[in-house]
């Protein structure tokens, strides 16, 4: 099953069950707000699917996008098997990153400005 992470309405990502699961338990070991993260944890636990950013205090939102987009690439990177999805996934959270391969017809590129967008508010 799929899962969506909703950075805000309009700024969203769809990705494997697995990978998924997988952001969300890389955001839970990381996060100093013990809320939001049992609230990460029964989004995984209860198989949710989705994730909204806005559920979180403000604090831990800013939190969430920073671990995003500081330590997520480099985990991902060393701990998850290579797929066609890998690149795409990836370079969206990097701010310096050229266009990411595997994208087709725009669409990652659009992501990417939307994804970088709000980060920036971080």
């Amino acid at each position: 099953m799929a899962g969506l992470v909703v950075l805000r309405p309009g700024v969203d990502w769809t990705a494997t069950g697995g990978l998924f699961d997988w952001t969300l338990e890389f955001l839970i070991g990381r996060l100093s707000s013990r809320s939001a993260a049992r609230h990460l944890q029964e989004i995984v636990d209860n198989n949710l699917g989705s994730f909204w950013l806005e559920d979180l205090s403000p604090e831990a939102q800013r939190e969430v996008v920073n671990h995003l987009r500081a330590g997520l690439v480099t985990a991902g990177e060393r701990h998850l098997p290579e797929t066609d999805q890998k690149p795409e996934w990836w370079h969206i959270f990097e701010n310096s990153s050229p266009r990411p391969t595997g994208c087709h017809k725009g669409g990652c590129d659009q992501k990417l400005r939307a994804v970088r967008r709000e980060a920036a508010w971080a």
